[in-house]
């Protein structure tokens, strides 16, 4: 009875051995690798929704407080986005953790619209605008006395812009607000023109 006892003992002995080795207690830490992000600005990822982390400029890689469970799993997305920038999390997600996980993220510059309007064309009068002596875009007087335009290509922040024009009649024309640092949309570029003896290339 005593033999049988001390195999009964020892069976279960094993099997809470067995169930001990086969358990993994282990976690693993979730980080952000992020790319692009400006000097002064800062942005905020959520990993699951909760545990959030704030990245400042200038730091490349950075781990969430809380870590991930053998077998478990994360999302990381972007809870606070930069002021005047746009990250983007790539591959944010994934499941059945059993390393160590670092995501990509890439910010990017906000990109503003440099817009304006042309006063003072004769109808059928045109002059065409550029920016940064590029994107050229034609206005041709429409006969209301003003005439708006918009470049096709805009400008990232803290880039400078600066419009001129090229005519080929004779017209010339005075540029106001044309140049400056992109930190939002702009849109009060103005031409304002008038008949001149010569035609040519103006700037600001």
């Amino acid at each position: 009875m005593q033999a049988k006892s001390l195999r009964l003992l020892g069976a279960m002995s094993l099997c809470v051995g067995l169930v001990a080795c086969n358990s993994d207690n282990s976690t693993y830490r979730i980080g952000v690798s992020v790319t692009g992000l400006l000097s002064g600005q800062s942005v905020t990822f959520l990993d699951n929704g909760a545990d959030s982390l704030v990245v400042a400029g200038g730091t490349s890689q950075a781990y969430f407080e809380r870590r991930i469970g053998q077998g478990g799993a994360y999302a990381v997305t972007v809870g606070t986005q930069p002021g005047n920038e746009s990250c983007v999390v790539t591959a944010g997600s994934g499941s059945n953790v059993h390393s160590e996980t670092v995501v990509s993220v890439t910010c990017a510059p906000t990109v503003y619209t440099i817009s304006g309007t042309v006063t003072g064309l004769a109808t059928g009068q045109s002059i065409t605008v550029k920016n940064n002596d590029a994107d050229g875009q034609l206005v041709t007087a429409g006969g209301s006395g003003t005439d708006a335009f918009s470049f096709s290509v805009g400008v990232p922040y803290q880039q400078t812009y600066a419009v001129t024009y090229t005519t080929t009649t004779f017209v010339q024309c005075d540029v106001t607000n044309g140049s400056g640092t992109a930190t939002a949309n702009v849109t009060n570029v103005t031409l304002a023109c008038h008949a001149t003896f010569a035609a040519g290339v103006q700037g600001i």
